[in-house]
């Protein structure tokens, strides 16, 4: 049975470990979420230290985790941006619980949390060509405001796609 809840300060480091063990660069979950951008592997590996989520949690990052036992089978953060706005930063399912349900229940819970904090609005960015997100994004209620490209901090310019939820509104 699958379980989702808000992760306190003892989950961070087990976040870390489970996100920096799956970086096998033969995996699909390296694959779509470091090959497909072009992320060196020594960025994804800083971003992810222990001390980088403990960080992004000090600055007001919330964290939401899916459980199947003691075992992190999925995560969300969610960054607060000021103006009743939060950013949904990433939403992972890992392999083998991926096109279940779970991801949307996560993200559920942590649209739940974020109104209850007071925010209003939730914006979220995808690749402009991640399909499988972007048909995610929608399913769940999000709507498309609009294609920009940025450089990234690893050098690369990239595409994105922009998606915004009004938090309350109901969900088609």
């Amino acid at each position: 049975m699958v379980e989702f809840r808000v992760a306190g300060p003892s989950d961070l480091p087990r976040l870390s470990s489970k996100i920096l063990n799956s970086l096998d660069p033969s995996s699909d979950f390296y694959k779509e979420n470091v090959t497909k951008f072009g992320i060196p592997e020594e960025y994804v590996r800083r971003a992810f230290s222990e001390e980088a989520l403990r960080g992004a949690a000090s600055k007001g990052s919330k964290f939401y985790l899916a459980l199947e036992g003691d075992e992190i089978v999925g995560f969300c953060q969610m960054v607060p941006q000021g103006g009743g706005k939060a950013e949904l930063e990433r939403i992972v399912m890992f392999p083998g619980y991926k096109g279940r349900g779970f991801g949307s229940r996560l993200l559920e819970l942590a649209i739940g949390d974020q109104a209850r904090e007071g925010r209003g609005e939730i914006i979220v960015y995808a690749g402009r060509d991640e399909r499988t997100a972007r048909a995610f994004y929608e399913k769940n209620g999000f709507e498309f405001t609009g294609e920009f490209s940025v450089d990234a901090p690893w050098g690369k310019r990239i595409d994105l796609a922009a998606y915004r939820l009004e938090i309350g509104r109901d969900i088609g």
